[in-house]
């Protein structure tokens, strides 16, 4: 499976080298960005808390791929073999769908008010932090299943927005530095609560672990929907 997932990732990339064409009639902007005045820009209010939902988003999202199969097998008295496939099916199937429908919602909402991007990864948040309050908690396995399906479409609707909302408020020569750090810091944070869920699932149990992330998810949810408040709600010109 690793060596397939390889295959297709090097098909991918020369697809997209031969694919992908630079626009010769842009001419890129000067970059007279100093270290300083760079850094500045990367911690403006908007981007910190961008960066700080995601990371604890991250939390969430790593420690159901990290210890949702061990908990599928535990409680639901799964194999090993069908709680590893229904801990991620149903998640990513759903993703795949809240992609879509995120971006689609986020767009025509985004004609009438330009916080929309904001506000549709906050309702998204919202709305997982629920789902994930119930995950935690049901005894039903047909529950968890609508549950994780439910919970993947409203990630995806976050996910698709983020970069997009990135895109608003940091300028175009440092977009690639702020993801980079996005990235990071979701990947430290993830990687961080995989440990420390493991370490605490004896003590009190992974449904407790996952009640305490949907409160996480929550405070994510609220620091963005504080910060489309603040954001200009203008309605954005039709192009003709």
């Amino acid at each position: 499976m690793f060596a397939a997932f390889g295959i297709g990732g090097i098909v991918y990339a020369a697809t997209l080298a031969m694919a992908i064409r630079p626009d010769r009639t842009v001419t890129p902007a000067a970059d007279d960005h100093t270290p300083l005045s760079a850094s500045r820009s990367l911690l403006s209010k908007e981007f910190l808390s961008i960066l700080i939902v995601f990371s604890l988003l991250s939390l969430a999202d790593w420690a159901v791929y990290a210890w949702m199969p061990l908990h599928l097998y535990e409680h639901f008295h799964l194999s090993l073999s069908s709680a590893g496939f229904a801990a991620t099916f149903y998640l990513k199937g759903g993703s795949i769908f809240g992609v879509l429908i995120g971006g689609y919602v986020a767009d025509r909402w985004y004609r009438n008010d330009a916080r929309a991007r904001w506000l549709t990864q906050a309702t998204a948040l919202l709305l997982s932090a629920l789902l994930f309050f119930e995950l935690a908690h049901t005894h039903s396995f047909h529950m968890l299943v609508r549950c994780m399906l439910s919970f993947g479409i409203c990630k995806g609707a976050y996910d698709c927005n983020v970069m997009p909302t990135l895109c608003e408020i940091v300028p175009v020569n440092l977009r690639s530095t702020a993801f980079s750090l996005i990235n990071l810091t979701g990947c430290i944070s993830g990687g961080t609560i995989a440990i420390v869920a493991g370490a605490l699932k004896k003590a009190i149990g992974l449904g407790v672990v996952f009640a305490s992330l949907a409160v996480v998810i929550l405070i994510g949810g609220g620091i963005l929907f504080r910060t489309a408040r603040k954001q200009p709600s203008r309605a954005i010109p039709q192009s003709p």
